[in-house]
């Protein structure tokens, strides 16, 4: 399963890049809102379909992206979608690279395109919640973090990020607070119970 694990250990997600938080000053929005145009329309119009292969390439890209070989990563998944263009696991796992590059117009572009593919398949709704958190839309992040948690709610990833992006909001009601609960019976994490036993005993003491 492919939920982000390797990147998102910790409740708090404030440490975004001084240069990225200049240019998002400087490009408002944009950052998620005006993603560049990709050109899978025009390769659709004659596509492969060897999903064999595309499976194989992809889980290489895995592996190479897991050890931090983030350039092999990117060549063994652009063969994946040259490949299969509708393979989604792979648009997921190319979404996870320009994560990792902060590249956060493609990283939705190709987290919003596998889920176009498969919308029911939580991960991607995670992953492009993950996304919008980092650009600041934490109600974006919100509605996609809810879809995954919706799709499959005793993924402990999947709660926990959705209660951590209501407290960013500084959402105090009794939904947050049966969150934490959740948190802290659910998400194996120690860091992650004792920020959901803070909350529970600052912010939402008296719920």
């Amino acid at each position: 399963m492919s939920c982000f694990e390797d990147i998102d250990d910790m409740p708090h997600r404030g440490h975004i890049l001084i240069l990225f938080i200049l240019w998002l000053g400087m490009s408002g929005c944009a950052v998620i809102d005006a993603k560049p145009k990709r050109a899978y329309e025009t390769v659709s119009g004659m596509p492969q379909r060897d999903s064999v292969r595309a499976r194989k390439l992809n889980n290489d890209a895995l592996e190479l992206l897991q050890q931090g070989n983030l350039g092999e990563a990117r060549a063994a998944v652009d063969q994946a979608i040259i490949a299969d263009i509708d393979h989604a696991p792979a648009h997921n796992t190319l979404g996870k690279i320009y994560f990792r590059q902060g590249n956060y117009y493609l990283a939705a572009w190709e987290f919003e395109f596998a889920i176009r593919l498969y919308p029911d398949f939580p991960d991607y709704h995670n992953n492009l919640g993950l996304v919008y958190e980092e650009a600041g839309k934490l109600p974006d992040a919100i509605e996609q973090f809810q879809l995954a948690v919706d799709l499959k709610p005793d993924n402990y990833h999947f709660v926990s990020n959705l209660a951590r992006a209501k407290i960013r909001t500084d959402e105090k009601t009794p939904e947050t607070r049966r969150l934490l609960e959740q948190v802290v019976f659910m998400d194996p994490r120690r860091e992650w119970k004792n920020w959901a036993r803070a909350q529970m005993n600052t912010t939402h003491l008296d719920i």
